[in-house]
């Protein structure tokens, strides 16, 4: 699998819209599942104690996907090298906003009550990361 640096920087915004704000919706959403399983019992609360910051860090755990095998079907399909490009692209990023949400939500993790008022600071601390890895790699 190979992604033209010319296609991937022409589809950069989209590329990093899908990645970014992706990676985040599901981390909430599976994460917020999580909670609401274990707040109705479906989780055992007297096996686990599993408070909402606790749910968010699983959630961008298993917000990292892997799309081999999706490309693998694009290869076979001669699908448009636009979807390609934004899928393939989109799975580099990916793994990286997973990563950074994990050490973010991590560090939270015994330090504070996670409450809505911790949001901006989250966010803060996303973009602060982000930015200092990308000044890093360049």
């Amino acid at each position: 699998f190979s992604l033209k640096q010319k296609a991937f920087f022409k589809n950069f915004g989209s590329i990093l819209m899908f990645a970014v704000v992706g990676t985040i919706i599901s981390t909430l959403v599976v994460g917020i599942a999580t909670y609401m399983l274990y707040a109705i019992g479906f989780i055992n609360p007297a096996v686990f104690k599993l408070p909402l910051l606790e749910c968010l860090i699983y959630g961008s755990l298993i917000s990292a996907i892997d799309p081999v095998a999706t490309l693998s079907i694009f290869s076979d399909l001669n699908v448009t090298p636009l979807l390609y490009n934004l899928v393939f692209g989109e799975s580099v990023l990916n793994d990286a906003v997973a990563i950074v949400l994990f050490r973010v939500l991590s560090a939270l993790h015994g330090s504070v009550d996670f409450t809505f008022g911790t949001i901006p600071y989250v966010l803060l601390q996303f973009v602060y990361i982000s930015l200092g890895s990308i000044i890093v790699g360049v």
